[in-house]
C-alpha cells in the first residue's frame, strides 16, 4: 500500500517541534527560492546548500587496456603487465571537498581541502558570501555537522553569519535528505562506482557525472525548473 510521506509526522506533541521548525523554515527557503512565493522583509532572497563529501583519494580502477602476451615469466621485450597495486595505505593523508550548490544560478561550487574542521568551514564561507553583493541576505542550508555549529566555546560560526546578513538553516537530525546539494553529490557517486577502500570515494567519482546525468537529465530538467 503506498501512501503520501509528505503527510507523515513524527508522533510527538502537537505544540512546536524542533524537527517541524527545521524543516518547514528550509521549506519556505526553498520556496523563496524557487520563486513560489515573496521573500519576506528578514528573508534572504538567494538559497544555497552546504555540505562535505569525501574523503576523497586517487585510487586506481579495474579496466581493461592494451599489452602485450607474455608467456612464462616474460622477458625485457615483452614484460608482463604490471598488476595494480593495492592502496590501503594513504602516506600522503586523504581529500574532503566542500560543496555549494547555489539555487539561484544553479550552479555548484567546491574546495578540494585537506581538513574540514570549523577553521576551513568559515575559510569556505567566505568564499561563498563573494558570490553575491553584501547586500544581498543569504540563507545556507546546511547539515548539524560540528564545524558547522557555534559552541559555547566557539562562536565564530554564529558571529560570522550575523556579521555578513546570512542565515544559517539546519536540517533536522537524521534528515540531511532535505538538503538539495546531496543529489549532487549522490550523482557523482553514482557515476564513478561505489566507495573504495574505508569508504572513500575517488576523484574520478567526484569529477565524472555523465553517465548519471545521461540516465536522469529529464527529471534534472523538472527538478530545477
Amino acid at each position: 500500500m503506498l501512501c503520501d510521506t509528505t503527510s507523515l509526522r513524527i508522533p510527538h506533541r502537537t505544540s512546536s517541534h524542533p524537527f517541524e521548525d527545521k524543516k518547514n523554515r528550509i521549506l519556505e527557503l526553498y520556496a523563496i527560492a524557487d520563486g513560489l512565493v515573496e521573500a519576506g522583509e528578514d528573508d534572504p532572497t538567494v538559497v544555497i546548500c552546504i555540505d562535505e563529501f569525501g574523503p576523497l583519494n586517487l585510487q586506481p580502477h579495474p579496466g581493461k587496456q592494451w599489452a602485450t602476451k607474455a608467456a612464462g615469466k616474460g622477458d625485457v621485450e615483452a614484460p608482463r603487465r604490471r598488476r595494480m597495486r593495492a592502496t590501503y595505505t594513504r602516506p600522503h593523508g586523504v581529500r574532503h571537498m566542500m560543496g555549494a550548490y547555489d539555487l539561484a544560478t544553479d550552479r555548484l561550487y567546491g574546495h578540494v581541502v585537506t581538513t574540514k574542521n570549523r577553521t576551513a568551514f568559515i575559510r569556505f564561507l567566505r568564499y561563498v558570501r563573494k558570490l553575491h553583493p553584501p547586500d544581498v541576505r543569504i540563507g545556507i542550508v546546511l547539515d548539524n555537522f560540528s564545524p558547522h555549529l557555534s559552541t559555547r566555546k566557539d562562536q565564530r560560526v554564529g558571529e560570522w553569519a550575523a556579521a555578513n546578513n546570512v542565515e544559517l538553516a539546519y536540517t533536522p537530525t537524521y534528515s540531511s535528505w532535505l538538503n538539495r546539494i546531496e543529489a549532487q553529490f549522490q550523482a557523482r557517486g553514482c557515476s564513478g562506482g561505489s566507495p573504495g577502500v574505508g569508504g572513500c570515494w575517488s576523484v574520478a567519482a567526484m569529477v565524472s557525472s555523465r553517465w548519471w546525468v545521461s540516465r536522469h537529465w529529464a527529471s534534472l530538467v523538472r527538478w530545477s525548473s
